[in-house]
């Protein structure tokens, strides 16, 4: 953390710079670098809304390129949650919530061409009466005339890595018949990443024990194949199916020579494959009943995972023998899921909804480690509670009400409660039941046609890994972790309050912050003297401030510029189960912030822009040892974009501009974290130069 409190009060600095002279900025006539608004929100329930003329300067390709481009606005990804939930994104379609899981608003937005979107409204969700969606809600409106597409192709180089030349995506929406369908290829995680760099191991005095010299790299591809239906009737209702299916095919490297303090020099190679496939299916009917409407949706899920990992060093020495280990694991999961949402109006305005969902989830799961033999084979047995077979059946109920308080002022209620029984065969067989209460209250004040003020509790009911269920090992460090059948769901209370403030034409700026008390945490705790795994701890509490916002720089003389900026800062506290002592609960984020400037050269088509940007997790906390792998400065990086190069927009970025490097750190004790260290270790990975070419275009 050397020089952290430094840079930290620069960045500070520099933060209230601009949030100052955002806040000085007049409302000058708008410019030539913003989604510039064809209206302006007087309250909460009027929308601001951008027609695609808002966005021409920037020449999009896609829905998600014109969504990215309004003001102090960040688009939220979906929940990692079993089942569907409330809405948990930010993004609607024609009015509608993205019911999906593969598919989420990011993939649906990517998927929309730009022509085809009508306008977009932004709006605050409490308005909408739609359960979970509070703050700022984009919702896009597709037309459903005409058929459209479009693309979009990446190629990475640098040094020392595989080139990436995999990456991109292509899709077509439009009409057919009564119907719109969108339909998409993509292989957005196709990536080639790696580094270079010395592993040090000191003792605790500090002198050398062993060097290696080691070459990462990391290969990924995850081609996907994704359509959608839609079709409304003359009534009303409406009809949405999608499916998708996706392949996954991951390598990962680690290669290095050891040079101990004593002994003879050796190679040690580590190698992790993943090969994996999944499906996804959904749809969701929504029609007039009585004097509301009901929505149901059904969604089903399924994955096969197979996964290996190799281990071997051999020493420099004449006759040595090979060493090696290999773990072999192969994983099944399914998720059904059944949802009904009923949704009516009181005469005066208010909003009711009433909800009930159920779900079926399982994992199967078999793990067995292998020893090498002198012929190359491997003899396997199976892993100590790496087999087993976890499911869980969950039902969830709720009901909300949205209430108009007075004139700028609306409020958000939801009961709720969740029963799950959860069972776990193999090992040390268990079957339990929890029933749980939750619910939320979400506040929303419009002061003034230019400041919006956001404030929510909510009791939340966390959902367990079934991979927390058994046991695995990292063959590459030589650890452990053991399958724990006594977990439970953790709990929590979670407060949150935010102020927008526009500035017209000028951009926009958040802040706020949020505290949250949790019982029952999850997080690593000793399973025995000598064994570890993923289990609870009594309590723990987390809090935070974020700020982000838009500035455009028109009304400083400096046509078709803009700054966007977002920040992250958390602190956490637990109580350690090994020392006793309070800590941050492990690898709990620490901060996550970003300044992205673009300048959209006045009558051109150039475009050049810069970011610098940085996400640091907080220290990984084992039974025995201490790990951290944040990079050891923010990222940076240029671009500069060709926006109609023969009907495509081209841009080429160099990235890494300032060597920014992994910086990897561990310190391992001898038994437990409350004894004398064994070692340090720490590695700085070189990434170098990184230089992408980035072509999109429309057909």
């Amino acid at each position: 953390m050397r020089g952290a409190g430094t840079f930290l009060s620069g960045y500070a600095m520099t933060g209230c710079l601009i949030v100052g002279t955002a806040l000085s900025v007049p409302a000058f006539a708008q410019g030539s670098n913003a989604a510039a608004p064809a209206e302006a929100a007087a309250s909460a329930s009027t929308p601001t809304v951008y027609l695609p003329a808002s966005f021409a300067n920037f020449q999009p390709r896609s829905a998600l390129d014109m969504v990215e481009r309004i003001p102090d606005f960040t688009l939220q990804e979906v929940s990692d949650d079993r089942g569907i939930g409330q809405a948990s994104e930010n993004i609607l379609v024609n009015g509608e919530r993205v019911t999906g899981k593969g598919n989420d608003a990011r993939s649906v937005l990517r998927q929309i061409a730009a022509s085809a979107v009508e306008r977009i409204e932004v709006v605050d969700g409490a308005t909408l009466g739609i359960p979970g969606l509070t703050g700022r809600v984009a919702n896009v409106i597709v037309n459903s005339g005409g058929v459209a597409g479009q693309f979009r192709y990446e190629a990475q180089f640098r040094r020392n890595i595989e080139d990436q030349i995999s990456t991109g995506s292509v899709s077509i929406n439009g009409r057919i018949g009564a119907s719109d369908f969108t339909l998409s290829l993509d292989n957005n995680g196709g990536i080639r990443r790696g580094g270079v760099g010395p592993i040090i191991r000191t003792d605790a005095t500090g002198a050398l024990l062993q060097r290696t010299e080691e070459t990462a790299s990391f290969h990924d591809d995850e081609p996907r194949l994704a359509g959608t239906l839609r079709r409304q009737w003359a009534d009303g209702s409406i009809l949405n199916l999608n499916l998708a299916g996706q392949l996954g095919f991951f390598t990962g490297r680690f290669a290095g020579a050891v040079t101990p303090r004593t002994g003879p020099v050796f190679d040690e190679l580590f190698r992790a494959t993943e090969d994996e496939w999944n499906t996804e299916a959904g749809a969701d009917y929504e029609f007039a009943l009585g004097g509301g409407r009901l929505k149901l949706i059904a969604l089903q899920s399924f994955e096969r995972s197979d996964v290996t990992n190799t281990y071997t060093s051999l020493n420099r020495v004449p006759g040595a023998a090979i060493f090696g280990q290999r773990l072999q694991r192969d994983s099944d999961e399914g998720e059904s899921v059944l949802r009904g949402e009923y949704s009516w109006q009181t005469a005066g305005g208010d909003s009711w909804q009433a909800a009930i969902e159920g779900a079926y989830n399982f994992l199967d799961i078999a793990a067995a480690l292998g020893r090498r033999q002198n012929d190359g084979s491997y003899v396997f047995s199976p892993l100590p509670g790496g087999t087993t077979f976890v499911d869980e059946w969950r039902m969830d109920a709720n009901l909300t009400r949205g209430w108009r308080l007075a004139p700028g002022l609306r409020l958000q209620t939801t009961i709720a409660g969740e029963y799950s029984r959860i069972r776990q065969t193999g090992m040390n067989g268990l079957s339990r039941s929890f029933l749980r209460p939750k619910g939320s209250a979400a506040l929303t004040w419009t002061a003034s046609p230019r400041l919006t003020v956001n404030a929510s509790v909510e009791r939340r009911v966390g959902q367990l890994s079934f991979f927390d269920f058994s046991s695995m090992v990292d063959l590459r460090n030589d650890i452990g972790t053991g399958g724990n059948v006594q977990l439970v769901p953790e709990q929590s209370w979670r407060f949150d309050a935010e102020a927008t403030r526009s500035l017209g034409p000028s951009g926009s700026i958040t802040l706020g912050g949020y505290a949250e008390f949790i019982t029952d945490i999850v997080d690593r705790v000793p399973l025995s003297a000598t064994e570890e795994g993923i289990g609870n701890l009594p309590s723990a509490r987390r809090w935070g401030v974020i700020a982000r916002g838009t500035l455009l720089l028109d009304a400083l003389g400096w046509r078709g510029a803009r700054i966007d900026a977002n920040a992250e800062f958390r602190d956490s506290s637990v109580l350690d189960p090994v020392t006793g002592r309070n800590r941050r609960i492990s690898e709990d984020l620490n901060r996550n912030w970003g300044i992205n400037f673009r300048h959209d050269i006045p009558a051109s088509d150039i475009a050049w822009g810069a970011t610098i940007q940085e996400s640091i997790e907080g220290p990984e906390f084992r039974l025995d040892q201490v790990r951290q792998s944040p990079l050891n400065r923010p990222i940076t990086f240029i671009y500069v974009e060709h926006k109609d190069l023969f009907g495509l927009t081209v841009r080429l970025t160099v990235r890494n501009l300032n060597d920014t490097r992994d910086d990897i750190r561990r310190t391992v004790y001898v038994d437990r974290r409350d004894g004398p260290v064994a070692f340090n270790e720490r590695q700085l990975r070189r990434i170098y130069l990184i230089g992408v070419l980035t072509i999109s275009g429309s057909f």
